[in-house]
Formats: structure tokens, sequence, C-alpha cells
């Protein structure tokens, strides 16, 4: 089975590499695997990734996802925040 940190030792490459200059446009034809995916997608919207399961969203605040799966994480104040961050991006696309 293909472990998140071992997928996250490659993708952090690829982040030291230029992901700065990497728009969510470009996420899709450029990128392969949906962690990447995922990690491009976070990125442009201003989340910076300190760790594969460790996260700072654009106000500063951290997520960290649990490493024991068996632990019950609340996925809907992430996913509300992730949300949040898309909408503006959204609104701003297509006022262009």
């Amino acid at each position: 089975m293909y472990k998140l940190d071992e997928a996250w030792s490659q993708i952090y490459i690829y982040i030291a590499e230029g992901l700065p200059s990497i728009t969510l446009e470009k996420c899709m034809s450029k990128t392969n695997g949906i962690a990447l995916q995922v990690v491009v997608i976070l990125y442009s919207l201003g989340w910076i990734p300190e760790n594969y399961n460790k996260w700072l969203d654009p106000d500063g605040n951290q997520w960290v996802l649990p490493e024991d799966t068996t632990e019950p994480f609340p996925v809907m104040p992430l996913t509300w925040k992730i949300i949040h961050t898309y909408i503006p991006y959204q609104t701003d696309r297509k006022s262009k």
C-alpha cells in the first residue's frame, strides 16, 4: 500500500522546486496523482503545508489530521474552511 508519508516526501521535492509558480488553472494539466493535485490546489488557495497531515490555512490556523485513522476526526470544520477558502477564488475567477 502506498503510504502518505512516502508520497509526501516526493511531493515535498516538487514543492521545493517551484510550487509557488504553479497556478490552480495549471494544476490539473501539469500534475500527476491525486495527492499532488490536492497539495497544489490547497497551496494555490493560500494553504501552507508543514507536513502531509499538517497545514496552515490562509488565516494562520493549524489543521492536523490524525495519523491514527482509528481516531474519529471531525471533517466538517476542515471541509467548510476549504470551501470558504475556495469561494472567493471562484467568485474572482467568474468576474474576469
